[in-house]
C-alpha cells in the first residue's frame, strides 16, 4: 500500500508539470507573439531630447541659435526643465522658455541661444543640452566650434527664408521677354 502512495503521488507531479508545459504550449499558439512577455513588462513613461542644428560656427563676440524638441515617448506627460553645461569659458547660455509642458505622447519646444564674448577661447566644444523631469533626466550634445577665422559680420553659410514666404534660399528667379525662366544666385 505504501509502495502505491509513493507511486501516485509521483505520477501526479509529473502529471501536474505535463500539464503545465500543455498548457503553456496552447498559450503560446493562441496568443500572438511577444503577449506574454509584454504583459509583464510595461514601458516606463519617458521623453527624448533632440537638438537642431547638430552643431554651429560662430565667430568669438557672436551668438549661436539651437532649435530643441522635447519628445514624449510612452505617454510622458509633465514639466520639462532644460538647462545646458560644458559652455566654453566667457560665454553665456539662455533658454526661451526655460521649462516647457510635455503633452501625452505630444511634443514641447524651446530654444538655446548660446554668446560667446570677444574673449571667448577659440575650439570646439561639446554642449550637453539636459531636460529634467520629477522623473528622468534626459540630455543630448550639440556642437558648437568658436573661430577666429570666422566675422561676426559674415554672411551666413546658408541663408534663412521666412517661414511661409515659399522662396529659395540663394536662387532668384527671372522671367526675361519670351524666354524661359533662368536661375541665378544671389542673397535674398
Amino acid at each position: 500500500m505504501r509502495r502505491s502512495k509513493e507511486l501516485l503521488a509521483v505520477w501526479s507531479r509529473a502529471g501536474r508539470t505535463a500539464l503545465r508545459a500543455a498548457f503553456i504550449s496552447l498559450l503560446g499558439i493562441m496568443l500572438p507573439a511577444g503577449t506574454l512577455f509584454a504583459a509583464g513588462t510595461a514601458a516606463k513613461p519617458d521623453f527624448s531630447v533632440q537638438t537642431w542644428p547638430a552643431g554651429r560656427s560662430v565667430a568669438p563676440g557672436s551668438s549661436a541659435v539651437y532649435s530643441i524638441t522635447i519628445t514624449s515617448q510612452n505617454g510622458f506627460a509633465g514639466t520639462v526643465t532644460m538647462s545646458v553645461s560644458s559652455l566654453p569659458s566667457a560665454s553665456t547660455a539662455a533658454f526661451s522658455p526655460a521649462s516647457v509642458n510635455v503633452t501625452a505622447w505630444g511634443k514641447a519646444y524651446s530654444t538655446l541661444k548660446v554668446s560667446t564674448t570677444t574673449s571667448t577661447q577659440a575650439g570646439p566644444y561639446a554642449l550637453r543640452i539636459q531636460g529634467t523631469s520629477r522623473k528622468a533626466s534626459i540630455s543630448a550634445t550639440a556642437g558648437l566650434t568658436v573661430s577666429d577665422r570666422l566675422s561676426a559680420s559674415s554672411p551666413p553659410a546658408f541663408p534663412s527664408i521666412a517661414p511661409g514666404s515659399g522662396g529659395t534660399p540663394g536662387i532668384t528667379r527671372t522671367m526675361m521677354s519670351g524666354r524661359s525662366p533662368s536661375a541665378s544666385p544671389g542673397w535674398p
